[in-house]
């Protein structure tokens, strides 16, 4: 039995098939199960929390898109030291080595000076900009490469080390 109230705007039922049309509703679902089988599904989401099982979804949350595929997330597999990079104080400072990763810390050795961390190109590491580590603080970076961050020093000759997960 299929109930629809055009008054209220309301549809009730069993299950509703529709095919070859496109529908927009303003749907509130409260302690529902809603499914979606085989479907592209674009929602407006605030405040609730979206289960998602293999479907393609986007969605608009607080402002952000988030696009959601039914892709498996990879993850790293391995630890991957880095070589010890020896810090200048030239502006724009020294790249890391080059080593693929999914994420990353890099350490401030101990008894160093400050050093500071820039990107590449326009980004690079000068004094005064960017995130500054003292001697033993270390920063993690969820970057792709060793080799897009770039490390200056005030004392020319201190050594940062770096690691990752690959």
């Amino acid at each position: 039995m299929l109930a629809i109230d055009l008054h209220r705007r309301s549809v009730s039922g069993d299950v509703v098939a529709i095919s070859g049309a496109t529908i927009t509703a303003t749907v509130n679902v409260s302690g529902n199960v809603v499914q979606i089988s085989g479907q592209s599904v674009s929602a407006n989401v605030s405040g609730q929390v979206v289960q998602i099982s293999g479907q393609a979804m986007t969605t608009n949350i607080s402002g952000n898109v988030v696009n959601i595929s039914g892709q498996i997330t990879s993850v790293g597999t391995s630890f991957l030291p880095n070589a010890l990079t020896q810090v200048n104080d030239l502006s724009g400072g020294v790249l890391l080595p080059s080593g693929a990763v999914f994420s990353m810390v890099v350490l401030n050795m101990s008894g160093n000076g400050p050093i500071w961390l820039g990107g590449t190109g326009s980004k690079r590491a000068i004094s005064g900009t960017g995130p500054i580590l003292y001697a033993s603080q270390s920063i993690a970076l969820g970057l792709n490469n060793f080799n897009l961050v770039s490390v200056f020093g005030i004392t020319s000759g201190n050594y940062v080390t770096s690691w990752g997960v690959a």
